[in-house]
């Protein structure tokens, strides 16, 4: 196996990698927020290759935007030395294709944080605690949802704003008895869990299916959240995310009354807040359904740092 030099750009590539898998692509519009950005998409291709070769990523081809694409995640020599021999490796399947199935989803989400992480440096704002995707469960009795996403985005004066993000393909039904994976139980537990959490957050919901199914979201919403006032939910269409020029302070999400938001005001200052409360939360690590390790909201007034017994990846 060749041995590379391992740069300081190629640790931001593989940070960037532990939050999601990428194209090449994707990596060349995420790396404006590197030290030093590439400077083209070939010598994404050219380095990604050498970090293959090396052990650093696996990589699976698939299709993204209606053409063959390959997708990079990190590996396990990858992942050893993002954070260190000493932390505990993931099960073996961390380290494997997404499922086909899967996939789609998978380059939908991407690039959402691509573009959210992109927004927020172009605003000089910091995106904190960053937990992926399988990491993060909130417990609300005897369930738990499982967002697809969860930060904080931080402003000059040391404030943070946490976030919950989910991305829909049109493919979970709105509601029906016979199931559990429900757009109304998942709207019903985000909005008990709100209710038990001391501090304030936003469930982020960007959708492929367009304007219809994103009004019909927010309408199932309305009719589930027992406070009509608390804005909890923050829609828009991933086309009109992926377009917006500051994503992070257009005013672009809608919450169930229809009334538009940014995530952030335009001027990020010490007076910045979630409409209904200050504070920043953070994720420490709780025991998952599964074994593994997850995450759940508790809130303090400090940026969150990876907790030693926290799944290695979360809060990157």
């Amino acid at each position: 196996m060749p041995t590379v030099t391992h740069t300081p750009r190629d640790h931001e590539t593989l940070l960037a990698l532990a939050r999601t898998p990428l194209t090449a692509d994707q990596i060349f519009r995420l790396s404006v927020t590197f030290a030093k950005p590439y400077s083209s998409i070939f010598r994404v291709y050219e380095r990604l290759a050498k970090l293959h070769e090396a052990g650093r990523l696996c990589r699976w081809r698939t299709i993204a935007d209606g053409h063959m694409q390959t997708c990079y995640a990190l590996s396990r020599q990858g992942f050893q030395l993002l954070h260190g021999e000493e932390i505990l490796v993931p099960r073996a399947r961390a380290f494997r294709p997404i499922p086909v199935t899967r996939q789609p989803h998978t380059l939908a989400l991407a690039d959402a944080i691509v573009h959210l992480l992109v927004g927020a440096h172009q605003a000089s704002l910091r995106v904190t605690g960053f937990c992926p995707e399988g990491t993060v469960s909130l417990p609300v009795g005897s369930e738990a949802v499982f967002p697809d996403a969860a930060f904080q985005i931080a402003v000059p004066d040391g404030a943070s704003f946490s976030y919950f993000l989910e991305l829909d393909r049109g493919t979970e039904a709105l509601q029906m008895q016979s199931r559990l994976d429900t757009w109304q139980r998942k709207l019903r537990l985000y909005d008990r869990f709100q209710d038990a959490s001391p501090k304030r957050f936003r469930v982020i919901l960007l959708t492929t299916g367009g304007e219809d199914r994103l009004r019909n979201i927010l309408d199932l919403a309305a009719e589930t959240f027992r406070n009509p006032y608390r804005s909890l939910l923050y829609g828009c269409t991933q086309r009109m995310f992926l377009n917006a020029h500051s994503p992070l302070t257009d005013r672009i999400f809608e919450d169930h009354r229809h009334r538009l938001h940014g995530l952030m005001p335009r001027t990020t200052t010490g007076t910045c807040c979630q409409s209904e409360g200050r504070g920043v939360s953070s994720f420490p690590a709780v025991r998952g359904e599964r074994g593994e390790t997850s995450h759940r909201l508790e809130a303090h007034r400090s940026p969150p740092s990876p907790s030693p017994s926290a799944r290695p990846g979360a809060g990157q």
